[in-house]
């Protein structure tokens, strides 16, 4: 259809139709005529953004096309319409009007229709005359809240108004007029309206009000006065409310702040003190501070050791006290020496408190999880002889990771009690020992042969790292295989061979039990033998995915499977599925070629 030479009947009748869509298809002169358009307004108002100039000049069009929606004043000449007092009637036919038409003259009573509107706060668009005009704000402020931050005159009406609406109408309103009444308006809503009324926190009945709220929130301290900051009943009041105590520490009066009861109860009512680096100890001011440079890496730690050290000061004799300050605490193994260098020689001899530091450390990391031994070896070597070198100290060490054996003293790494010890615990230790805690561990297995079997007994993946002597014993092999018959295949050819008729024994037992893939877990010995295969086949035809390649090249082997299920086709080698006996075979079984 071609619509630029299209007559006005023929665009008329298009509209009516089709719809006004089309109208900006139309060709300049079509777009000009006033009929036209004007029908097409009835339907929607974005035709009028193609009209032709003049058009957009006309008032009773301009006045059809708001009343669908104000923005087609965008394409109005301002200057040419607006200017002629046609504002009152374009807001009279769509409030939104007043968005586009600027700071015009309207009267005050349609000012109190338009502001009457709850849909958005209309007052922002109003001349000042009418902001500073009572009756107005107050008639907007029922209407919608927002409109008082555009509001130009208060009164105790207005402010109250405003704030039973909502109490973030607290950030507009004047000091002056933030009176007791209008602080219990805005409290019983939300009790961070304390901070909009710092003129009212010297009266002891609004202080009384705040405290005794049963939604009292510790951070509120940051706006009380200092006096209540360093009042220790109030503040410990505060720290019990509060999670992650911590926060409040800047709150806190500088006495206070050292105080043991004040600090044990923040540390225990935080998730971990030293693992919020913004917390820093200003020596200057005997305080605790928020330290700015906490992105760094670097500072983070420096942060949590200068409070960890201004603690020690204070709280040096108190174990338990700092234990809990440690417990899941960002640490690294340069961090745990420093806080070893921090403590008191009793607390720097006590292992079980150093195993504690070992344990956090691990534990921050690797959430419950053994921890490498390579992490943690520079904090075990800045530890004293009478230390690391202590027996006990090292079994207890392995008891929160044993791959700590490769990482402890040389002269403990080798013995074999402790390694004993680690690889009871955690078999699959065996290996990540050296080379030289190998070879003493075997030789430990040599002479102790009923240990060497209970040990594979329960792991028989340690028959994988055994020396060759110790592997092929016929007692261990027979131990490996009862619990695991796929060990087979690491044997070598000349043992294979000893033990081939017992395999097969042993295969055809196990798949009487196993229904389901038992061919998966057999050796590839028993994927070679067509009799435990095509038994295998019947049980479940999926099996065919563990034959051998060299029975699915077996014309006679793929003859018997297929007969057992048609499914065993598709897996047959391609010599034999081109051989002319096994196709008629297929064919007569219903297989499709």
């Amino acid at each position: 259809m071609n619509y630029q030479n299209m007559t006005k009947t023929e665009a008329i009748n298009l509209i009516k139709n089709y719809g006004a869509k089309y109208y900006k298809f139309l060709s300049n002169d079509l777009r000009a005529d006033y009929d036209i358009l004007s029908l097409a307004l009835k339907e929607r108002w974005e035709p009028f953004i193609f009209a032709s100039k003049e058009l957009r000049k006309d008032e009773n069009l301009i006045l059809q096309a708001v009343t669908h929606s104000a923005k087609a004043l965008i394409y109005v000449d301002k200057k040419s319409v607006i200017a002629k007092l046609l504002a009152p009637k374009l807001i009279k036919a769509n409030v939104d009007s007043i968005k586009y038409v600027g700071l015009c003259t309207i009267s005050k009573k349609l000012a109190l229709d338009v502001v009457k509107n709850p849909t958005n706060p209309y007052l922002l668009y109003l001349s000042d005359e009418h902001k500073k005009d009572p009756e107005v704000v107050l008639a907007a402020i029922k209407a919608n809240w927002l409109n008082i931050r555009s509001a130009k005159v208060f009164n105790n009406q207005i402010t109250e108004t405003a704030v039973s609406a909502s109490w973030n109408a607290l950030q507009y309103i004047p000091d002056e007029y933030k009176t007791e009444k209008l602080f219990i308006l805005a409290y019983i809503q939300n009790k961070w309206a304390i901070k909009y009324f710092p003129q009212l926190l010297n009266n002891p009945q609004i202080i009384s009000l705040v405290l005794e709220n049963p939604a009292f929130d510790g951070r509120i301290l940051a706006f009380l006065p200092t006096t209540f900051q360093d009042n220790k009943e109030i503040v410990l009041n505060a720290i019990t409310k509060t999670n992650n105590a911590y926060i409040l520490l800047p709150f806190i009066s500088n006495r206070l702040r050292i105080d043991f009861d004040v600090m044990n109860t923040i540390t225990s009512r935080s998730y971990s003190p030293l693992a919020l680096y913004e917390i820093n100890f200003d020596y200057t001011n005997n305080c605790f501070v928020f330290n700015t440079d906490y992105i760094v890496e670097e500072s983070k730690t420096n942060g949590a050791m200068t409070l960890f050290e201004t603690i020690l000061q204070y709280f040096i004799n108190q174990k338990n006290f700092l234990k809990r300050v440690l417990q899941n605490t960002y640490l690294t193994a340069n961090a745990c020496c420093k806080i070893y260098d921090l403590l008191p020689q009793k607390l720097q001899a006590d292992t079980d408190f150093i195993l504690f530091l070992i344990d956090t450390y691990s534990e921050t990391y690797y959430y419950g999880k053994e921890r490498p031994n390579d992490d943690f070896t520079p904090f075990y070597n800045y530890l004293p002889p009478f230390i690391s070198k202590n027996k006990d100290f090292c079994s207890e060490l392995l008891k929160i990771s044993s791959y700590f054996i490769t990482a402890i003293d040389k002269e403990l790494q080798n013995d074999i009690e402790l390694i004993k010890y680690t690889i009871d615990r955690n078999p699959s230790v065996l290996y990540s020992l050296t080379n030289y805690q190998k070879d003493v561990f075997y030789n430990y297995l040599r002479e102790n042969k009923s240990y060497c079997i209970n040990l594979i007994k329960y792991n028989n993946d340690i028959f994988k790292v055994l020396p060759e002597d110790l592997r092929y014993k016929y007692e261990i092999i027979e131990l490996v295989l009862d619990k695991n018959l796929s060990y087979f295949d690491l044997l070598p050819k000349n043992l294979q061979s000893v033990f081939k008729d017992k395999m097969l024994s042993m295969c055809e037992e196990k798949l009487s039990k196993q229904h389901t893939y038992g061919l998966s877990s057999l050796p590839q010995l028993a994927k070679e033998n067509p009799e435990i295969c095509l038994k295998a086949l019947t049980q479940d035809e999926r099996n065919i995915y563990y034959v051998s390649d060299k029975l699915k090249d077996d014309k006679d082997f793929m003859s018997k499977a297929i007969k057992i299920s048609n499914y065993c086709y598709s897996h047959a080698s391609t010599n034999v599925k081109s051989d002319p006996d096994f196709i008629d075979l297929a064919k007569s079984l219903g297989i499709k070629i």
